[in-house]
């Protein structure tokens, strides 16, 4: 009986030392060629991530300068003088005469380079002036201390048409003027 016993010892002790080279090997695996394997592949494809994400900034720099350029080149239809920008969300609006000091109309310009097509919100903005939706507004701003206007409210003359808060917007401390189209 004994000798079942020491073979079954024997036996017990030759697989715990396979275990145990298994799972030495394993961590060895996973340590020097599994790990740093999925590291490389990690570098390399946030590698990528990270120039895709300079170059895609890049171009938005690019883009930016471009639109800024715009009216010194040779080819742009109006005055440089006459181009303001805005950047977003249109890039430029032109105030055509300025230059002479006779500004005849006013333009709301965007830039675009390659395939690149209007925003939503351009698009919007776009449809809103098509439709006659722009209008002109001086804002007075906030009451000061010791104004001589004691809330009066302007003239309405000229077609202009002067309105004074309504208690909810500016408290009675601010003064809006609409100038109508047309």
């Amino acid at each position: 009986m004994r000798g079942v016993y020491d073979i079954m010892v024997v036996i017990l002790a030759i697989g715990i030392c396979c275990v145990g080279i298994g799972v030495g090997c394993a961590i060895l695996y996973y340590k020097y060629i599994y790990i740093p394997n999925l590291i490389t592949k990690l570098n390399i494809s946030m590698g990528k991530k990270i120039e895709e994400k300079m170059k895609g900034s890049r171009a938005v720099v690019k883009g930016q300068v471009y639109e800024q350029m715009v009216p010194l080149l040779s080819d742009f239809p109006y005055h440089p003088a006459d181009a303001r920008f805005l950047g977003s969300p249109i890039d430029l609006v032109i105030f055509k005469g300025m230059a002479e000091d006779k500004i005849t109309d006013v333009v709301f310009m965007e830039v675009k380079t390659g395939n690149s097509s209007l925003s939503s919100r351009q698009q919007q903005i776009k449809r809103a002036i098509k439709l006659g939706k722009v209008r002109f507004e001086t804002w007075k701003g906030m009451k000061q201390k010791g104004d001589s206007n004691n809330g009066s409210v302007g003239d309405k003359t000229n077609g202009s048409n002067t309105e004074q808060g309504n208690g909810t917007e500016c408290d009675n401390r601010c003064i809006k003027t609409v100038e109508n189209n047309g």
